[in-house]
């Protein structure tokens, strides 16, 4: 989470991505909600399943991504069990 500054992420090469963002609010609020988040998980209060439909609940699912290994364009379909994310390419496949 940056909250001090956006750091400066490469448009090209093996490490580029998309351009970073800072979250306004106060650090220590921040990494205690984060802390008290893994508290919970480690606890056993939340699970893969709450984890996955959560995050499939705010998840853009019209969005235009693109592969950084390939350059291919893709569109996401599902967040599998296992964390990854499943995608359709721009032939359907």
């Amino acid at each position: 989470v940056n909250v001090a500054s956006v750091p400066t992420v490469p448009s090209s090469g093996s490490d580029r991505g998309r351009r970073a963002a800072k979250v306004g609010g106060d650090a220590v609020a921040i990494a205690r909600s984060i802390a008290d988040g893994l508290g919970a998980w480690s606890q056993g209060r939340d699970d893969a399943m709450n984890v996955i439909t959560d995050w499939s609940a705010r998840a853009d699912w019209t969005a235009d991504l693109e592969l950084r290994e390939t350059g291919e364009r893709v569109r996401p379909v599902r967040l599998l069990p296992d964390g990854r994310l499943q995608v359709r390419g721009a032939d359907g496949e």
